[in-house]
């Protein structure tokens, strides 16, 4: 039920890598933003986040060189439509990449 909060930078040539295990089984889920990235070179890479409908973005990302490979996201925003939030959104970031990943 906790935020995976990432606020720490890596180098172009060493990233900070943040890895499953086991591909998409290590869930970080919870009503809201369930991740967030301040930090550049940082790479994500096999996990899943669950915003269950809330009322903000899922995975918030500022940085530089920040990339996701093979997460998913899921139920970002709400479910009614009045307020809303996206799944993954990049904030005053360059050079990212998104791979293999569901949305």
């Amino acid at each position: 039920s906790e935020v995976l909060v990432v606020k720490a930078s890596g180098t172009a040539r060493q990233p900070i890598t943040v890895k499953a295990a086991n591909p998409r089984k290590a869930v970080f889920t919870r009503k809201g933003q369930a991740g967030r990235i301040d930090g550049s070179f940082v790479r994500v890479e096999g996990l899943v986040f669950d915003s269950r409908y809330g009322d903000c973005t899922c995975v918030r990302a500022a940085g530089k060189g920040i990339q996701f490979v093979d997460c998913e996201v899921r139920r970002a925003g709400t479910a009614d439509g009045k307020s809303g939030g996206d799944g993954l959104q990049f904030f005053d970031s360059a050079d990212c990449l998104v791979e293999k990943c569901y949305i």
